[in-house]
């Protein structure tokens, strides 16, 4: 539709002292402005024409001009109409040429011409371009629009100056005659000139209005339409306009961009993942070939997030996945799953050794440190690989068969990668049922304390005892080893970690009341409970309704479940210690051995991991480990406890080397609550 700024650009160029009145109307007929008429029988107030439909305007040529707008509903394109209307000294003749916008609106010129008429009915004909009118032009021009007629053979009949903005073709070099040099031109500015040109030779040719959108090697887009031009039923040629569209193509390009991938690796997120995985399934099923899928989560990346902050962790997932990126290859898809958790599609493998040598690529491209302000992090990394079509023929099969191989690793200490194996399914279907039954035996406190105790080396005088869980169904006694590491897991350490407290902490203070000599229990405790915000006041609490002294009692922490969290779990065990709680590291040696760590943490044991004490009186280097450990944690005032004591050459060697504490097989075997009592002659009842 034309705007008041297009009418008053008209009258500048001295419309308004013409003889002929040019209309402008929407695209029902109704008259917007118009402009000249200045005498004779096109005189007439501007403000009696202005609101009123064309159709029913003072000239009484409603039905011609009807019949003429209905020619031109089919798109752009322009008629004429010649019509008498009678007056005193006989009939006046007029022409009317109406010209349709891609928008929809008319324009009108009305002219009074001497020519008389002796048939009333309008004659529709097509307008010689030679002759238009200069202010038809101008308002040609300032439609919005850029604007190209030709004809049926495809020979230039007009354009407009937006048309030659557009394509930045100089006004000269548009005219007839020009067509082949200013197609090629054209053509040159384009993406895929060929596909375009293919197209437009069949819209050229077809008698329907076409739409069509094409990109310049600028990164440019425009909308195109093209209508044919009828006049008098008779095909005449075709109407092209052109709109730029880039910002819209732009903005919807960001749109489906932002839809389809991360926002902050950039890399592509789950839904496009899902696309592109079904995409390369229906690929290998069709060439005969394998996709292999490679499931990768970062090592212990919630110690990063939760010390340097989400800040930093941010930055370090962003690195990551620009290194992950740097070893895909052709075709391979690599997306972001959510938090640290990563997927790459390899397609179209000969062989399924083939993921192996990926898997191995990402490792090792993890391993160079990367820098975030001051610290050098490494990281490290668990993948698992699950294959098409073995190990899944869909891919919610493929992926889920990837993340119990991806468990699998994590299982094996991390930074490996595992290959499923149907194997792996049974177990998670074990695990499965393992979980649900835990979930009950902890409603229904299925669970009973057994107790090692723990003597003074050089005394043989006992010093306490660790309370140990099992997991008692009927006859059959289930293995910490098998239930502690999933209710970590699933979070239902929590609850069972604080039964096992209460129970031991009982069992201590009934006993030490029959005691001259106190003795004190070790109650294992994992990084779930101690980095709670409330576990200091849990133990407090427990302590207080009990009635045993807080110095009775050691919580036990593993060495690697410390190094995962250090500083989060560091505040609740300086609660733990102002309380007058002792703490130990247990396993001590086996996991990351940090000497920095050792001397901040407010511990007051060390305890020895079983496995060197196994074999020390048959290597000299397990021997020597021995006494490195009893010595630093001499050096840093701790107590240090060998735990796995079976024979009378591992007491020896430990003896020498000056260890504080012992406790194994050689001494006593856990015991249920009874027999310690027994062990310690002392009645329950008593």
């Amino acid at each position: 539709m034309a705007t008041t700024t297009e009418i008053e650009h008209r009258r500048t160029q001295g419309l308004e002292t013409l003889p002929d009145i040019l209309f402008v109307t929407d695209e029902a007929g109704v008259i917007l402005d118009c402009v000249g008429g200045d005498s004779g029988d096109l005189a007439r107030p501007r403000r009696d024409l202005i609101g009123k439909r064309i159709t029913t305007c003072p000239f009484g040529i409603g039905p011609r001009f009807a019949a003429a707008m209905r020619e031109l509903e089919s798109g752009a394109g322009s008629a004429a109409v010649e019509y008498k209307l009678p007056r005193g000294n006989g009939p006046a003749v007029f022409e009317a040429r109406l010209s349709k916008s891609a928008d929809g609106s008319f324009l009108i010129v009305v002219r009074n011409t001497p020519a008389a008429l002796e048939d009333p009915e309008p004659v529709v004909e097509a307008p010689d371009p030679e002759s238009v009118e200069s202010m038809w032009q101008a308002a040609f021009d300032a439609t919005a629009e850029g604007i190209l007629i030709l004809d049926s053979g495809g020979n230039y009949v007009a354009s407009n100056k937006v048309f030659h903005e557009m394509w930045r073709i100089p006004s000269n070099m548009v005219r007839r005659g020009r067509e082949k040099a200013v197609a090629s031109f054209a053509l040159s500015l384009l993406e895929d000139p060929d596909t375009v040109l293919e197209r437009w030779a069949n819209i050229q040719r077809s008698m329907s209005r076409s739409s069509d959108v094409i990109q310049f090697k600028n990164g440019r887009f425009f909308e195109c339409i093209s209508m044919c031009r009828r006049v008098a039923g008779k095909d005449v040629g075709r109407v092209w306009s052109f709109r730029d569209i880039t910002d819209r193509v732009r903005a919807e390009t960001r749109v489906r961009h932002d839809a389809y991938h991360d926002a902050l690796t950039g890399l592509p997120n789950r839904a496009l993942f899902q696309d592109r995985l079904a995409q390369d399934i229906g690929r290998s099923r069709r060439a005969g070939t394998n996709t292999a899928l490679l499931l990768l989560d970062l090592d212990r990346f919630k110690t990063i997030n939760d010390t340097l902050g989400h800040a930093a962790g941010d930055t370090l997932l962003i690195e990551v996945a620009k290194r992950l990126a740097s070893r895909r290859r052709e075709g391979d898809t690599i997306a972001r799953l959510g938090g640290d958790e990563f997927v790459l599609i390899a397609s179209g493998l000969r062989h399924k050794e083939d993921a192996a040598v990926v898997a191995e690529q990402l490792i090792e491209v993890l391993k160079p440190p990367i820098k975030i302000d001051t610290h050098d992090l490494h990281v490290s990394a668990s993948i698992g690989i699950a294959i098409f079509p073995d190990d899944g023929d869909q891919g919610a099969s493929l992926l889920k068969s990837a993340d119990m191989a991806l468990y699998r690793a994590k299982e094996l200490g991390r930074d490996n990668y595992q290959v499923f194996e149907e194997k792996l399914n049974q177990r998670a279907m074990e695990r499965l049922v393992l979980e649900n039954d835990l979930r009950r035996a902890i409603h229904e406190k299925e669970f009973v304390l057994h107790f090692q105790p723990q003597y003074e080396l050089k005394t043989g005088a006992m010093t306490g005892f660790e309370a140990l869980v099992r997991w008692k169904v009927g006859k059959e006694v289930i293995s910490p080893a098998k239930f502690i590491p999933i209710a970590e897991e699933c979070g239902l350490i929590v609850p069972l970690g604080l039964w096992v407290l209460e129970e031991a902490v009982r069992v201590c203070a009934e006993i030490n009341s029959k005691l001259e000599f106190p003795l004190r229990v070790c109650v294992n405790v994992s990084a779930l409970q101690i980095q709670r915000p409330n576990f200091a006041n849990e133990v407090s609490e427990v302590l207080a309704r009990v009635g045993l002294p807080a110095k009775h009692l050691v919580l036990e922490l593993t060495e690697s479940a410390l190094m995962d969290s250090p500083e989060q779990g560091s505040y609740g065990m300086e609660q733990l210690r102002k309380m007058g709680v002792s703490l130990a590291m247990d396993d001590f040696g086996t996991g990351h051995s940090s000497l920095k760590h050792v001397s901040i943490l407010p511990i007051s044991f060390l305890k020895i991991d079983r496995s060197f004490v196994a074999n020390c009186a048959k290597r000299a280097t397990d021997a020597s480990i021995l006494t490195a450990i009893v010595t630093m944690g001499h050096a840093l005032g701790l107590n240090v406890l060998a735990e796995g004591v079976e024979n009378k050459e591992q007491e020896k060697i430990l003896l020498d080397q000056n260890c504080d504490e012992v406790q194994g097989y050689l001494y006593s075997r856990p015991l249920a609550e009874q027999k310690l009592r027994n062990l310690l002659r002392i009645d329950k009842n008593r």
